[in-house]
């Protein structure tokens, strides 16, 4: 029985991992595969920081931003699974619509953390890793 709850934490606890860890803020991931991690959010007058898990085969990645009428401040950071910053743009908007496709820099692959903050932002935005 105690093999079997140890099996069952486990699993719970990889799936926290695999996903995210939400830290605040009003985004959400849509998608966390292997090989996409999608972010989605609608922003109102937000100012928060969301820490995100993605465990990444790849030792580089594409990453797209798409942001709707979009106000303030918006950074995307990108750090490998040794914790080295490998990616991080920021987007300052007057109410316009921006969309940007980047690429990071060459990174360990593994747990990647994807940091998503924010400063009295407010719009539509999408970023996407893969």
């Amino acid at each position: 029985m105690v093999r079997f709850a140890t099996a069952a934490l486990l699993l719970a606890v990889t799936s926290v991992v695999v996903v995210g860890c939400h830290s605040g803020g009003s985004g959400s991931v849509t998608v966390a595969t292997p090989v996409d991690f999608v972010y989605e959010a609608q922003f109102i007058s937000e100012t928060a920081q969301e820490v995100y898990f993605w465990n990444s085969p790849f030792d580089f990645a594409f990453v797209e931003i798409e942001a709707f009428g979009l106000l303030g401040e918006f950074t995307v950071e990108v750090f490998d699974a040794e914790d080295r910053l490998i990616y991080s743009e920021k987007h300052f908007g007057l109410g316009d619509d921006q969309i940007s496709v980047g690429e990071t820099g060459l990174g360990v692959p593994g747990e990647w953390v994807i940091v998503i903050s924010t400063f009295d932002a407010w719009g539509k935005v999408e970023v996407e890793v893969y």
